[in-house]
């Protein structure tokens, strides 16, 4: 049988949706944090080298990184910056090494920024 939720509240407290609800808000959280500490850093740099990457970001999502003896990376997050133009991400690709050592100042253990364009805005 299926339950008619009446109110927000009802349906923020159902078991079934609150995980997903919670998982939600936090990936939200997350990725807005990052948003924030990327124009933070990218308003310190030179106009000239990141002239349209704050307006192209979409989201950043982090995925973490562990040892690999092969490739001897340590652990650190990896971000994902989903960007909405091919200019965008190569402009990225460019500072990338000036955003990490700006992470890394400020204490944060990024061991990489991972630009991509987003599918959507490809079509």
């Amino acid at each position: 049988m299926r339950k008619e939720f009446r109110s927000i509240k009802d349906v923020l407290v159902s078991n079934k949706n609150s995980s997903i609800l919670s998982e939600l808000k936090r990936n939200t959280q997350n990725n807005q944090y990052w948003v924030d500490v990327i124009n933070e850093i990218l308003i310190k740099l030179p106009y000239q080298k990141t002239q349209g990457i704050k307006e192209s970001i979409i989201r950043i999502t982090e995925s973490q990184s562990k040892y690999s003896p092969k490739k001897k990376q340590h652990k650190g997050t990896m971000l994902i910056v989903r960007l909405n133009s091919n200019s965008a991400v190569t402009r990225l690709k460019l500072i990338a090494p000036l955003i990490l050592r700006e992470l890394s100042k400020n204490g944060m253990q990024v061991v990489g920024i991972k630009p991509s364009i987003s599918q959507s805005d490809i079509l």
